[in-house]
């Protein structure tokens, strides 16, 4: 079972911090390559969600013929 996170920003730096140590790289380094990532993520995630719903709306649109099966 999963425990509740107060503090959702201290347990990201505190997870950044040992990721640091574990990879014998400074805190800085670290925390930028994660907001990189971060920053390059959420747009891919918003192309491929608009692209799942432009496939379902094309396809349950009123333009579409039902009767026709190919």
């Amino acid at each position: 079972m999963k425990k509740d996170i107060n503090n959702i920003q201290a347990s990201i730096r505190a997870k950044l911090q040992n990721k640091a140590k574990g990879t014998n790289r400074p805190f800085a380094e670290v925390l930028q390559y994660f907001g990189i990532e971060r920053f390059l993520c959420k747009p891919l995630n918003a192309i491929s969600k608009s692209e799942k719903f432009d496939a379902r709306w094309k396809a349950s649109g009123p333009w579409v013929n039902k009767r026709s099966k190919s």
